[in-house]
């Protein structure tokens, strides 16, 4: 069987595939194929509603549903629910299936979303070779075309940056492991040690939750409880806010002799 751009297929099961569909500029997976190539053994309708549970999934935002019609084995007909899941909640998913199957699936999605990234990159750049207008064809700004010029200027920054804002809106988790937690925690200024994130999660000092043996972070919930942690140093006294600079300061010292 050969495989497709929207396929994945691995030596394993060669038949286990996932498809990609787009429609109206979005993608989306099928719930009901992921759920079959993760080979989860409970059935599929309680995996899917419980994962929408256990991980906050929003309908209308991370899935829609429709009702579909299907053929039964014994030549009749009945109805089922389906869930068309947008790329990044089917690869929170594969994630925190916790199995190789998960693995390979969320490698996939994400090598799905490089190749999205690499294309319009590519197209971005032929879009500005198009455009781009020959130094000895190019018209002399006067005053009489300078708001021209500048609205067609202002036209084509917007149109950059709208293709730009694309792959990289689809490519932020709203889900972390205990890793991409400390990762998130640190690029966002709030730098904190691994072991100090341990004590916090064993002692509920910060929101999370727990699949098996995992930790799942929810990045709004980390955004909020981040931002309780900070303090206005206008609000501290004197004293207080050199207390604070010292440790700061201290902290930092220890980092670089170590």
């Amino acid at each position: 069987m050969s495989k497709t751009p929207n396929s994945l297929a691995t030596a394993q099961n060669p038949q286990a595939l996932i498809q990609i569909t787009e429609h109206d500029g979005k993608k989306a997976v099928s719930a009901r194929e992921l759920h079959a190539f993760l080979e989860s053994k409970r059935q599929f309708a309680d995996w899917i509603k419980d994962r929408i549970r256990q991980y906050n999934f929003v309908e209308n935002q991370d899935y829609v549903t429709a009702s579909q019609i299907y053929e039964t084995v014994n030549g009749g007909h009945s109805t089922r629910k389906e869930y068309a899941l947008t790329v990044n909640m089917a690869k929170e998913l594969s994630m925190v299936e916790g199995n190789e199957k998960g693995k390979q699936a969320r490698q996939y999605f994400i090598a799905r979303e490089e190749q999205a990234i690499m294309l319009l990159s590519r197209q971005l750049k032929q879009s500005e070779e198009r455009t781009a207008i020959p130094d000895a064809r190019r018209k002399p700004i006067t005053f009489d075309n300078l708001p021209a010029a500048v609205g067609q200027l202002l036209d084509e920054v917007n149109l950059i940056k709208k293709l730009l804002a694309r792959p990289m809106e689809a490519q932020k988790p709203q889900r972390f492991d205990l890793k991409g937690t400390l990762d998130y925690l640190n690029e966002q200024g709030y730098i904190i040690s691994r072991g100090k994130l341990q004590q916090l999660t064993a002692s509920h000092a910060i929101p999370c939750k727990k699949f098996g043996r995992r930790l799942v972070f929810e990045r709004t919930e980390l955004d909020k409880w981040a931002e309780e942690q900070t303090v206005d140093v206008g609000n501290v006294s004197g004293d207080a806010a050199l207390t604070l600079a010292a440790s700061a300061n201290c902290k930092l010292k220890r980092r670089r002799n170590a």
